[in-house]
């Protein structure tokens, strides 16, 4: 009965002045607008997250682990999945391949005993698009591949996979200069790149992807 009071207040209140408080009415029956997951995920298969830098686009080798953990810890903590591989297996399997027949992605997964890849491309990994803004952007794609059955199951409508697009907003605008600035800004971007990855498999807050660029 409270709560009903509250929200015919709220009504009346914002037909006064303006639809602020209708929005917040809606806002605490529905709660904050929700963006859903793109792919379902089957949580007990044993499943590996492998980030991949055929472009090179990464700075260092360490950072396609560091998203790939990020993104692997965010399913867990989200209970989307609940038997992980770590994404290490996957690397160390990867260093065993040669320039001229790099391993597919299902003997990958196969090798380290996972029923399902999520495969990351990364595209874009940048602290500045001009060279003098600090604006922090990435961009990968996500595939997920059935490494029993050998086929790709997600998505089944884009070839190059699903985008993930991620865009820091920060205060400052002077691009870092030190080696430790860009080494944190980089792990920052690294961090924020597998949680964006991560959220393709959950649903999540929209107001939040906006706010992260995405």
């Amino acid at each position: 009965m409270r709560m009903v009071l509250m929200l015919a207040l709220l009504v009346v209140a914002g037909a006064l002045q303006g639809c602020n408080y209708v929005a917040a009415g809606y806002l605490l029956v529905h709660g904050p607008e929700k963006k859903p997951a793109a792919h379902e995920l089957e949580k007990d298969r044993a499943t590996v997250i492998f980030v991949d830098d055929r472009a090179n686009v990464l700075a260092r080798r360490s950072l396609r682990t560091q998203i790939a953990k990020v993104a692997q810890d965010t399913l867990l903590k989200e209970g989307v999945l609940t038997n992980v591989i770590d994404t290490t297996a996957a690397m160390q399997a990867a260093m065993r391949e040669t320039s001229g027949e790099p391993l597919d992605i299902t003997t990958l997964g196969r090798q380290v005993q996972a029923d399902v890849v999520i495969y990351v491309t990364m595209d874009t990994f940048v602290l500045s698009t001009d060279g003098q803004t600090f604006s922090p952007e990435a961009r990968a794609h996500v595939k997920v591949i059935d490494a029993k059955l050998a086929k790709r199951v997600f998505p089944l409508d884009k070839k190059e996979g699903h985008p993930v697009d991620v865009r820091l907003k920060l205060a400052s605008g002077t691009v870092p200069k030190t080696g430790t600035e860009q080494i944190n800004a980089l792990n920052e971007l690294a961090d924020r790149t597998g949680l964006e990855i991560a959220r393709v498999f959950f649903d999540s807050e929209a107001r939040e992807s906006i706010r992260q660029g995405n």
